[in-house]
């Protein structure tokens, strides 16, 4: 059963403490189960503790950088593949695209509006429980998409996957051959309609991770991506 959005439990991690009460104060008065975070150094232990469907991650923060903290849930964690979404003052395009290149969900620029980021995690949490409405489905020998764990399996080894890497995945095994566009991806797979550059550095990424399989993963020149 898709877990219901009152009950969506919000880990905000940031040094400012002032701030990261105001939020997650106020992300309490829209629903969400909340938990504030000024200790950068102590994410592994509170993930295993408050188990957060969602985490809101801080870019700048003197002891311990941001981006380091995403390495830390993505390899280190007991959930790597919780939707992340990253607040910062970096809005250069390099900074952007290190940070997605990193594995964020999403990405919120300082100063920014409580509102707009309460529709943000709505929306990236709406994606990511859509995935648990798929069956498993094997897709050819040892490659089996697993909905569950939000990973793939491919042989005896458990491939973790972000939630748009899942998605897309998904949604390209579901075309049977057919091309997914590049619109429908922007659309229906990005929560605030990424660009095809950020796009591409996603799906460069998934077919890293993919080995062999990443191969049949095929880019239509100007229309969108197959599944060969």
């Amino acid at each position: 059963m898709e877990k219901e959005l009152e009950k969506l439990r919000v880990l905000l991690i940031d040094d400012e403490e002032e701030l990261t009460e105001q939020i997650c104060d106020h992300l309490e008065l829209e629903g969400f189960v909340t938990k504030g975070l000024n200790s950068p150094e102590e994410t592994l232990t509170f993930i295993e503790e408050f188990r957060p469907d969602i985490v809101v991650l801080d870019r700048l923060m003197p002891v311990k950088d941001g981006i380091d903290v995403l390495s830390d849930i993505r390899k280190q964690s007991s959930k790597p593949n919780v939707p992340v979404i990253m607040l910062t003052a970096c809005t250069t395009k390099f900074d952007k695209l290190w940070a997605f290149n990193s594995g964020v969900d999403d990405y919120l620029s300082k100063p920014f509006d409580i509102d707009e980021l309460v529709l943000r995690l709505k929306a990236l949490t709406k994606r990511f429980n859509m995935n648990v409405k798929l069956q498993k489905e094997i897709i050819q020998d040892s490659f089996s998409v697993e909905v569950k764990g939000q990973y793939i399996t491919l042989g005896d080894k458990e491939v973790p996957l972000t939630s748009f890497e899942f998605e897309f995945l998904s949604k390209l095994i579901e075309k049977k051959g057919g091309t997914l566009s590049n619109e429908d991806i922007q659309m229906q797979l990005t929560s605030n309609n990424s660009s095809l550059e950020k796009i591409r550095i996603d799906i460069t990424n998934l077919k890293n991770k993919l080995d062999y399989v990443g191969n049949k993963i095929k880019e239509v020149r100007g229309v969108g991506y197959r599944f060969s």
